[in-house]
């Protein structure tokens, strides 16, 4: 007899609708496709242009976080991406950033962005859970 392992049955409502912003071809998908396994709503889009595009569309919809890489190689990073963001008028969701970069990089993006979260490259599935599901509840929090 084979041995098989069980998935989780899906979750019946999405856990959240997550713009993910990385370069990484290979990363943004796979990063997608398991948060789509693990009950999340996730676009990938690889360039900062593309992001600024469908946050600014109200036809797309309100996201629940923006999972945002800080190094894009085409075009700005990923804190210029907030700050163009944030100039044109459009709602910002709750920032979760998701970078490989040095700690003490990551938290002077998190200081410039506002982000709610800082997630270093990799990350396992529980903290990568966690802190969307975090970045998301923090909308609601009381400031």
């Amino acid at each position: 007899m084979q041995a098989t392992a069980e998935r989780p049955p899906p979750p019946a409502a999405t856990r959240a609708r997550i713009v993910l912003v990385e370069d990484d071809r290979n990363s943004g998908e796979a990063i997608c496709e398991l948060l789509g396994f693990l009950g999340y709503d996730c676009r990938w889009l690889g360039t900062a242009d593309a992001a600024f595009a469908l946050l600014t569309n109200a036809e797309e919809g309100e996201r629940d976080v923006l999972m945002l890489d800080l190094a894009l190689r085409h075009g700005e990073d990923g804190v210029g991406l907030v700050r163009r963001l944030r100039e044109s008028g459009a709602r910002v969701p709750p920032i979760l950033i998701f970078s490989a970069r040095p700690a003490a990089t990551l938290q002077r993006a998190m200081r410039e962005t506002g982000a709610c979260g800082v997630l270093g490259k990799p990350a396992g599935v529980d903290a990568l859970c966690r802190a969307i599901d975090a970045a998301k509840a923090s909308r609601s929090a009381p400031h």
